[in-house]
């Protein structure tokens, strides 16, 4: 099994392979709680191979300086507005 996370805002990806035999008990696939194996390495193998490295950039990004956006008017940011589908009144057509 491949494990591939991307990292929205760095565009990092972290990938993890992992054999599911070493992890999976295909005798005891009905029964939740007795079809994993090694869930400890299991779970230290996503920990260091996924979620450390995504955490590591995280507080990368917290450490650089933030770029200052000037506040957007609600004109801007309103996603349900519906722009306005009449010409100006205050201009005249010119026919």
């Amino acid at each position: 099994m491949i494990i591939n996370v991307l990292e929205h805002g760095s565009q990092q990806v972290s990938d993890l392979t992992l054999n599911l035999n070493d992890y999976i008990d295909s005798e005891h696939l009905v029964d939740f709680h007795r079809v994993y194996k090694n869930s400890e390495e299991l779970r230290s193998r996503i920990v260091s191979g996924i979620i450390t490295p995504i955490h590591e950039q995280w507080e990368k990004a917290n450490l650089s300086p933030h770029r200052e956006f000037p506040p957007a008017t609600a004109r801007e940011v309103d996603p349900l507005r519906i722009h306005p589908q009449h010409p100006h009144t205050s201009r005249q057509p010119t026919w």
